[in-house]
């Protein structure tokens, strides 16, 4: 079980990290529903995009790291990761994923303000059960 719930965790996260990648170089599929509804036309603007690209960038790269910090759980790094470590990654992933899904009280997340916006439906329908998903079940495989 341990190893089937890492492999899905790190999949779900390449895959979320491809769609970074293809949104940095200039992918627009979902690009629209993934950026909150008030910050689109700041995002359209070209003096916006670059700091927008950066971010991108981090954030794919984040994602990556993260499927790889997942996948020790159950794949054996040991020269490069000790378990302990992995482990403890594993549960600041979990931490990251499910405030994520919290939201911040104002546009994210199950307790934000604005819930009439399309980005707010998405956030609902999408968003918020992939970060449960990726929080809880980091979290369950980091105390296994």
């Amino acid at each position: 079980m341990i190893s089937i719930l890492s492999l899905c965790l790190a999949a779900l996260l390449i895959v979320l990290s491809l769609l970074h990648v293809y949104w940095l170089f200039g992918g627009t599929w979902g690009v629209k529903n993934a950026i909150p509804d008030q910050y689109w036309e700041r995002y359209i603007s070209s003096d916006y995009r670059i700091g927008t690209r950066i971010a991108t960038a981090i954030v794919a790269v984040g994602l990556s790291a993260m499927a790889i910090v997942v996948a020790s759980n159950t794949i054996d790094f040991e020269i490069a990761l000790l378990r302990h470590w992995g482990q403890t990654l594993t549960r600041i992933i979990a931490a990251i994923f499910l405030f994520r899904a919290i939201g911040d009280f104002r546009i994210v997340g199950m307790f934000k303000k604005k819930s009439e916006s399309n980005f707010a439906k998405w956030d609902n329908k999408l968003y918020i059960p992939i970060c449960l998903f990726l929080g809880l079940g980091s979290l369950l495989l980091s105390f296994l």
